[in-house]
């Protein structure tokens, strides 16, 4: 069984885990038959659109925050909803609470690989994913560096309409002028519920709408953070149950 894990470094890491850290993972990987795919943010916003990215294509996540770990509570959030196996590199205090934590890179993924339920593991059907021809760093034979996609996950195909985008059903984007409200937040949560929209067409929207207002696009005045925080669960998709967008809803009146 293949497994793939997608290996989150936080600040100030791309030299060290270019050099040290990824190079001896992928050597590790090599001999556990593990797929890698690393990624280094030096913000959280940049981890947490990496992580709903590469959601659909791994089976587990291998995190090192470093300074973000005391304060990434929207990253805890995702990886709480996406219910991906997950284990934090680093001792320091963390508000990653849900996860398993251990002090060392490869013991890490040793422990992953038994994590993932067999049967489940999405690497061998995820290999374009994954590039395997970037040599490692500093004239190393074993292993390989991975380099991260920047693109989003390939869109699923359109044979089943269950869970799934209708061909009909236009995928909007974020208004291009004027605030984003609770109203038009709610709206959306409506028409999820009603069976008019797809969960991934509504999961699009909300990521979108996220990003635009990391961005500096406007918002309700005084009711941004909720806003932020409704369109974090929605990005989930699928992974969002009806009872879950009620209580979306309900935050947004309160």
């Amino acid at each position: 069984m293949k497994i793939s894990v997608l290996v989150l470094h936080g600040p100030n890491l791309a030299v060290k885990a270019r050099d040290e850290i990824n190079p001896a993972l992928q050597e590790k990987a090599d001999e556990l038959e593990i797929t890698l795919t690393f990624v280094q943010k030096n913000g959280e916003e940049g981890l947490l659109d990496a992580l709903h990215a590469h959601a659909d294509e791994v089976d587990a996540v291998l995190v090192n925050l470093g300074v973000l770990a005391p304060r990434a509570e929207a990253l805890a959030e995702g990886l709480t909803l996406l219910g991906l196996p997950t284990i934090e590199i680093g001792t320091r205090q963390s508000s990653l609470t849900n996860v398993e934590k251990a002090d060392d890179f490869v013991k890490g993924l040793e422990r992953l690989a038994t994590l993932v339920p067999a049967g489940s593991a999405k690497g061998t059907r995820k290999q374009s994913a994954v590039p395997s021809s970037a040599p490692v760093p500093r004239g190393k034979t074993i292993g390989r560096k991975v380099h991260a996609p920047e693109s989003a996950p390939e869109a699923p195909s359109r044979g089943k309409t269950i869970g799934r985008a209708r061909p009909e059903e236009k995928i909007d984007s974020p208004p291009a002028s004027g605030s984003l409200t609770r109203a038009m937040v709610r709206e959306r949560i409506q028409q999820r519920l009603q069976q008019k929209e797809s969960a991934e067409a509504l999961a699009h929207w909300a990521r979108e709408s996220w990003t635009s207002l990391q961005r500096g696009a406007p918002s309700e005045p005084g009711a941004k953070d909720v806003i932020e925080n409704v369109l974090l669960t929605l990005m989930a998709g699928a992974k969002v149950s009806d009872a879950i967008l009620v209580a979306q809803m309900a935050k947004l009146d309160s």
